[in-house]
């Protein structure tokens, strides 16, 4: 519990909670209440996957609870995700380049 001192403005907190209530009681504090923390801001997460099925790689790009995903052209990765990390938009061009999707169970 946190308590404000009427008469000097002081704020104590963490007060254990049987004593802050006698002190509101007794008119001498007031009990505050903490602002709520601001949430911090999501962070993007960038990976560069391989779909399990098909082979076909793409670039996930997460942030907070939105999902994109981008299996396109590689010389357009930059344009798709103006801020994408060099390292994922060229680990991506090695894979699409060098790695042909696999062929399904049905020989296509």
């Amino acid at each position: 519990m946190d308590l404000k001192v009427l008469a000097s403005g002081n704020t104590f907190y963490e007060i254990n909670s049987q004593i802050g209530a006698l002190l509101v009681d007794a008119g001498v504090c007031s009990q505050v209440e903490k602002p709520a923390p601001k949430p911090k801001p999501a962070l993007p997460e960038w990976a560069v996957c391989t779909q399990a099925i098909s082979g076909t790689h793409y670039i996930r790009h997460v942030v907070g609870q939105e999902t994109t995903i981008f299996d396109g052209d590689p010389s357009r990765v930059m344009a798709v995700f103006p801020t994408c990390p060099e390292s994922i938009a060229s680990d991506y061009m090695t894979l699409k380049t060098y790695h042909a999707p696999r062929k399904n169970i049905w020989g296509e």
